[in-house]
């Protein structure tokens, strides 16, 4: 079984076509998705994860439906861009007491 697997997947945002077609299975371990801004690496990725439905086609992970599974996405951890970190954690305090002195976070001194 692959950890992926993606036959005929399409997703459409009214007239605009973000993915195509794709058909893709990856497996366990590290994959890399590379392609140019607007490639629509994140639409598949959304639609792998369950945020988005496949306007057509077809998409599995952990060979379940990521959108009707509510197994699946408790197995998963998303997070999207742009990433950030608050410079304090609750309680008031910083992060240098878990990752060291002088760490910088999100161009801000975290001690």
């Amino acid at each position: 079984m692959a950890l992926i697997e993606a036959k005929n997947l399409t997703k459409r945002f009214g007239r605009t076509v973000a993915l195509n077609g794709i058909t893709v299975k990856m497996s366990y371990g590290i994959s890399l998705i590379l392609g140019p801004n607007g490639g629509g690496k994140s639409t598949f990725l959304k639609l792998v994860a369950g945020v988005y439905r496949p306007t057509s086609g077809k998409v599995t992970l952990f060979g379940e439906n990521p959108w009707r599974s509510s197994g699946v996405k408790y197995r998963i951890g998303v997070a999207y861009d742009p990433v950030s970190f608050p410079l304090q954690l609750p309680g008031g305090s910083g992060w240098s007491p878990l990752l060291g002195p002088k760490v910088t976070v999100m161009g801000g001194r975290a001690d």
